[in-house]
C-alpha cells in the first residue's frame, strides 16, 4: 500500500525551502483545495520570471521512503508555460538523485521510479557515488525537491506555475527495466546526442591514413554529423571498443568532422558487434562516385570478417629518458574461424627509419591476442610509430600514432610563471592566463561512464585530436588553459604530452590537484607530483587544489562541530563563556552539545551575527591549517610552480550559496600564490562586469594584494541553440573581459572549451562548436586578448573602501550588498578601487583591540586583525633536526627524541591575520 511521504498542511509551504538562480524575481506557494477526483489539498506554486531554476525542498524522516516503495506518486498540472516538472532526492551524505517529467495544463497522475532517477555531481559525493550500478538509496533520503530546472528540462525564460498534490510513495506493480526501456547506447548513432547537426558542409574526404582507400569530392549539404573519438592509437590492454573514421566532412572555413564511422565493440552489451553510420543521403553516394562506393563496400566487407586490431600503436604516448617504450598491437577476432595474422610495425623521426619488425600471429575465434615488443629510440624526439595488419599479403586495418620521447632536463627558473609584485610575471615580464577550462571536443555526446573516466584516461586520450583544439586555442590568443589531472599513474604519460603540446602552441596549464584543506590521498598526488616529475615541466604554471569546496549545509557542517568546540575551548576557555561574549546561545544538537549556526543564521542577520562572526573565524582558521598543510605537502615535492584554488562554487559572493558555506576567499589565503574567484551570476546585460568589480577587489584584499584570476564564468545553450541563447553567453563572456580589465584583474578561464552535448549535465557551455568553429563567445577571447594579455603593471590612482567582515553574517554577500553602490561611485574607470579594514596598515603595537564580532576585548577569544598558526615545529639536538611524523592541523603533536639529549625547539609560525607583527 501507498504511504504518504509530504502531505499538504497549512503550514507547508512556510516549511519548505528555495533555492533559486534568481532570488530577486518573486515566488509564492498557496495551498489550495485539490479537485473532487484527487481529494484533499494541493500546492499553488507561482513565479514571477524563470530563467535558470528554481526548487522547493522539505525535509523527510529517513526511513519513510524505502525500496519496498520506490515509486513517487502524486498529481500535477502545469500552466501554460511550464511543461516539465523536476524531481530530487537527497540522501544524508549529500549525494543528490534528480529526473524530469512532462506535464500538461490538466490534472494527471504520475508515477517516478525513484530507482530510475540520475545522479547530480554537484554534490559531496561526486567521484565516489554515482556509478553505473548506483542508485538511490531510499532509506537514506532526507529531502524531497520538488521545482523547474532548465538543466534537466527544456522550459522558456518568463512566468511560471505549477499545480502538485500531496506525494506518495508506492510498490512497482509491474516493473520494466531502466535498461529494457532506455534507448540503447550505439556510439555514432543513439541516443540523441551522438550525433549534431553541421550546417555549412562542403567537402567530404576520407582521412588521413585510412584504410579503405581514398576520395575528396565536393558535396554541399547540412547534416547530422557524429562526433570525434580517440582513434585508439595507444596499446592499453583496457579498452573495450574502438572507433574508426570512415569519411571527414569538411566546411570552406577549415571545420571538419565526421560523415561516417565504423565501431568495433568488444566488451559490454554489445560485445562483438560491429556497425558504422553514415549521414549520407543517395545524392552523395552518386557525387562521390566509384571511390565512395567502394569504400562502402570494403566496410561491410570488413565487418563481415570480423577481425580488427582494437587498439595499436606505442603502448605509451609518452616517455621520460629512463623509461624503455614498446609498440604493436591487440587483435580481436569476433568471427567464427581462427585467423593466421601478420602485424607490422615501422617507427620513424622526420621520415627516416630507426625501427621495424613484423610478427605472425594466430587469433583463435572470439579471442584476442597482442603483439607488443620493445624498441631503442635514437634520443629525445617524436617518434611516428606506424602498425598495420595484414592477411594473405593485403593491408586490412592500419593505426599511426606519434611516441615522445622527453629529454632529461630542468628548465632554467625564468622560464617558469612567478608571482612577484601583484601580478604573474614570466621572465620578470607580467604574463596573463586567458583561456578556457579546457576538455577536448570529442568528450561530447560521450556516455557518463566514459566522460567520468577522463579524457586524460590512457584509453580516451588521443594527442592528435587535442592537437587540433590547440592549434585554434593559439589562433585566438589564449595563453592558458585549466584541465584536471590523469585519473591513475599509469595515465601520467598523457599529461606529459599534452604539457608539451602546450609549451609547443605558447600555452601554459593551470592543473588540478586534489590537495583538499580537509584531506586528500597523499598517495595519489605523490604520485602525480613527484612520480610523475611534474617539477621539470615549465608549462605547468600552477596547480588548483580544490575545485568549488563549500563547508556545506548545516547537516553538512555539523561534521566539522567537534572541532568548533574544541576552537571555542581553546579560545574562550569553554562554551559558556563564549556565549556570555557573544551574547547568545548557539545552537545545540540532540546530545546538548554546541554546534555551528543553523543556515538561516548564515542567511539572516539576528543576535547571533558574534557568534556568526566567530563561526567565520574558526573556518578561516580550520582552513588555513589545511591549506598550509596542502602546500607543504606539494611544496616538499615540486618548489616550482604557484598554488590556488578555485573557490568560487556557485559562483563567488552570490547570495544563494550563503547558506551552503561556499568558502571565502580569504581562507588560507595565507598559503595561496593567488585567488581564484568564478563569476557565475553574471548577467549578459551591459554594464554587469562593473558590479563584480567589487568582488574582484574583495578577492584582491583577500589575498594581500596577489593576483586574482577569474576561474569559471559562463552560460549553457542547451536546450533552445537559439541566436538569443549564442549572444546572451557571448555577452556574459565579453563582460568578464570587460571586468579583467576594469578591475585590474590578472586573468579569466571559461567555461568551457566542447561545444556539444554534455550527457551528466545535461548543458552545453561550449564555447567552440564541435566542427572546430570559435562561438561568439571564443571570438570575446580573440578581442580582448591584447587588451587583458598586452598590459603592464597597473598605475591607475586608488581609491579605498573600508570594509568590516563582522558587520553582517552573510559574509562576501552581505558586504557585497551594502558596499556596491559606494563601490560604483568610486569605480570610474580611471580609478583603481581597493578595499581595507581597520587592520590594514596597523601592526600588533599599534592596532584597537577588538574581539570578533565587533565586541570589546577583555582578555578572551580572538582578536580582530590578529592571528598566527604553526606553520612547522621541529627540535634541533644531538647534530639532528627531529620533526613530527605526520603534518599537523589541530591538537597536539609528538617527536620522538633520544631521552637525555639536550636540544632546542623550534617553531615557525606563519601570520594569517591582517595586521603586521612588530
Amino acid at each position: 500500500a501507498a504511504v504518504t511521504v509530504l502531505p499538504v498542511d497549512d503550514d507547508l509551504p512556510e516549511k519548505l525551502e528555495v533555492a533559486t538562480n534568481a532570488p530577486a524575481y518573486r515566488k509564492t506557494v498557496t495551498v489550495e483545495e485539490a479537485p473532487r477526483l484527487i481529494g484533499g489539498r494541493a500546492l499553488h506554486f507561482r513565479l514571477e520570471n524563470f530563467d535558470g531554476w528554481t526548487t522547493w525542498g522539505a525535509a523527510i524522516p529517513p526511513g519513510k521512503l524505502s525500496d519496498d516503495n520506490p515509486v513517487l506518486l502524486f498529481w500535477a498540472k502545469g500552466g501554460e508555460q511550464t511543461t516539465h516538472l523536476t524531481i530530487e532526492l537527497r540522501e544524508e551524505d549529500g549525494s543528490r538523485w534528480i529526473g524530469s517529467i512532462p506535464i500538461s495544463t490538466q490534472w494527471q497522475r504520475y508515477g517516478v521510479s525513484a530507482h530510475n532517477l540520475s545522479f547530480w555531481p554537484d554534490c559531496p559525493t561526486r567521484g565516489i557515488r554515482g556509478g553505473p550500478q548506483d542508485h538511490a538509496r531510499l532509506d537514506k533520503v532526507v529531502e524531497i525537491r520538488i521545482g523547474l530546472a532548465k538543466s534537466h528540462s527544456p522550459l522558456a525564460d518568463g512566468p511560471k506555475e505549477f499545480w502538485l498534490s500531496a506525494i506518495e510513495a508506492g510498490p512497482v506493480v509491474r516493473e520494466a527495466t531502466p535498461e529494457a526501456l532506455a534507448v540503447p547506447e550505439l556510439e555514432a548513432i543513439a541516443p540523441f546526442y551522438k550525433t549534431f547537426p553541421y550546417p555549412k558542409v562542403t567537402e567530404l574526404s576520407t582521412p588521413e591514413g585510412a584504410v579503405f582507400g581514398e576520395a575528396r569530392f565536393e558535396y554541399r549539404t547540412e547534416m547530422r554529423a557524429t562526433y570525434a573519438r580517440p582513434w585508439a592509437r595507444v596499446v592499453t590492454g583496457r579498452r573495450g571498443k574502438r572507433w574508426i573514421p570512415l569519411l571527414e566532412a569538411r566546411d570552406a572555413d577549415g571545420g571538419h568532422m565526421y560523415a561516417a564511422a565504423l565501431v568495433v565493440q568488444a566488451s559490454g552489451r554489445f560485445a562483438g558487434a560491429t556497425w558504422s553510420y553514415w549521414a549520407l543521403p543517395q545524392a552523395a553516394f552518386e557525387a562521390g562516385g566509384q571511390a565512395l562506393q567502394r569504400i562502402f563496400g570494403q566496410v561491410l566487407a570488413a565487418q563481415a570478417r570480423r577481425l580488427w586490431m582494437l587498439e595499436a600503436g606505442p603502448d605509451q604516448v609518452a616517455y621520460m629518458p629512463d623509461q624503455r617504450p614498446k609498440a604493436g598491437a591487440r587483435l580481436v577476432n569476433l568471427g567464427p574461424e581462427d585467423a593466421q595474422v601478420e602485424v607490422a610495425v615501422r617507427i620513424s623521426r622526420d621520415s627516416s627509419p630507426i625501427v621495424a619488425f613484423s610478427r605472425q600471429v594466430s587469433v583463435p575465434s572470439l579471442s584476442e591476442a597482442t603483439v607488443l615488443e620493445p624498441w631503442r629510440p635514437a634520443g629525445p624526439g617524436v617518434y611516428d610509430v606506424l602498425v598495420e595488419l595484414r592477411q594473405g599479403g593485403a593491408v586490412i586495418d592500419r593505426v599511426s600514432c606519434p611516441a615522445r620521447i622527453l629529454a632529461d632536463a630542468q628548465p632554467p627558473p625564468e622560464d617558469y610563471v612567478r608571482v612577484d609584485r601583484g601580478r604573474f610575471r614570466l621572465g620578470g615580464r607580467p604574463w596573463f592566463p586567458h583561456g578556457t577550462n579546457f576538455w577536448p571536443r570529442y568528450v561530447s555526446g560521450m556516455s557518463a561512464a566514459d566522460y567520468w573516466l577522463h579524457w586524460q584516461n590512457s584509453e580516451h586520450y588521443d594527442l592528435l585530436l587535442v592537437e587540433g583544439d590547440l592549434a585554434i586555442a593559439e589562433s585566438l590568443g589564449i595563453t592558458a588553459l585549466r584541465i584536471q589531472p590523469p585519473p591513475r599513474e599509469r595515465d601520467i604519460p598523457c599529461l606529459w604530452d599534452f604539457l608539451e603540446r602546450c609549451r609547443a602552441h605558447g600555452l601554459r596549464v593551470n592543473l588540478f590537484v586534489p590537495v583538499d584543506p580537509r584531506g586528500f590521498d597523499a598517495e595519489y598526488v605523490g604520485k602525480l607530483v613527484e612520480g610523475g616529475r611534474l617539477s621539470r615541466f615549465s608549462s605547468l604554471f600552477a596547480y588548483d587544489i580544490t575545485w568549488e569546496p563549500r563547508w556545506g549545509g548545516y547537516a553538512e557542517r555539523s561534521r566539522y562541530d567537534p572541532q568548533w568546540r574544541e576552537w571555542v575551548n581553546d579560545q574562550y576557555g569553554s562554551i559558556e563563556t563564549a556565549e556570555e561574549i557573544w551574547g547568545f546561545r548557539c545552537p545545540r544538537n540532540e546530545q546538548g552539545e554546541a554546534t555551528g549556526p543553523t543556515d538561516e543564521q548564515l542567511i539572516n542577520d539576528g543576535p547571533w551575527r558574534v557568534m556568526v562572526a566567530a563561526y567565520r573565524r574558526f573556518v578561516d582558521d580550520f582552513l588555513s591549517a589545511g591549506y598550509g598543510r596542502s602546500r607543504r605537502f606539494l611544496r616538499a615535492r615540486d618548489s616550482h610552480h604557484l598554488i590556488s584554488n578555485r573557490a568560487g562554487y556557485g559562483g563567488t559572493g552570490n547570495q544563494w550559496v550563503v547558506g551552503v558555506y561556499q568558502f571565502d576567499p580569504s581562507s588560507g589565503a595565507a598559503h595561496l600564490d593567488f585567488i581564484s574567484p568564478e563569476a557565475y551570476g553574471m548577467t549578459p546585460e551591459e554594464g554587469d562586469y562593473r558590479r563584480w568589480g567589487f568582488v574582484d577587489a574583495y578577492c584582491r584584499w583577500a589575498g594581500n594584494g596577489k593576483p586574482v584570476f577569474w576561474s569559471e564564468y559562463g552560460s549553457s545553450i542547451w536546450p533552445g541553440y537559439k541566436p538569443q541563447d549564442y549572444e546572451a553567453q557571448r555577452r556574459i563572456w565579453e563582460n568578464v573581459q570587460r571586468l579583467v580589465v576594469f578591475a585590474g584583474g590578472d586573468g579569466d578561464a571559461g567555461w568551457w572549451w566542447p561545444g556539444g552535448y554534455r550527457v551528466d549535465e545535461r548543458s552545453d557551455f561550449g564555447c567552440i562548436e564541435p566542427w572546430g568553429e570559435p562561438r561568439p563567445s571564443a571570438l570575446e577571447l580573440r578581442k580582448w586578448a591584447p587588451q587583458i594579455c598586452k598590459r603592464g603593471d597597473e598605475t591607475r590612482p586608488i581609491r579605498w573602501l573600508e570594509i568590516d567582515r563582522d558587520s553582517c553574517v552573510q559574509g562576501l554577500y552581505g558586504l557585497w550588498v551594502r558596499h556596491l553602490d559606494e563601490y560604483l561611485r568610486a569605480a570610474d574607470g580611471e580609478h583603481l578601487v581597493r578595499l581595507r579594514t581597520a587592520a590594514d596598515g596597523r601592526s600588533s603595537v599599534d592596532l584597537d583591540l577588538v574581539g570578533v564580532g565587533n565586541v570589546p576585548y577583555g582578555g578572551l577569544g580572538p582578536v580582530k586583525g590578529l592571528n598566527a598558526e604553526v606553520e612547522a615545529v621541529g627540535i634541533d639536538a644531538d647534530g639532528h633536526t627531529y620533526q613530527p611524523e605526520n603534518d599537523i592541523l589541530f591538537g597536539d603533536i609528538g617527536i620522538a627524541v633520544p631521552a637525555g639529549t639536550p636540544g632546542r625547539v623550534r617553531v615557525v609560525l606563519a601570520n594569517t591575520g591582517v595586521a603586521t607583527w612588530a
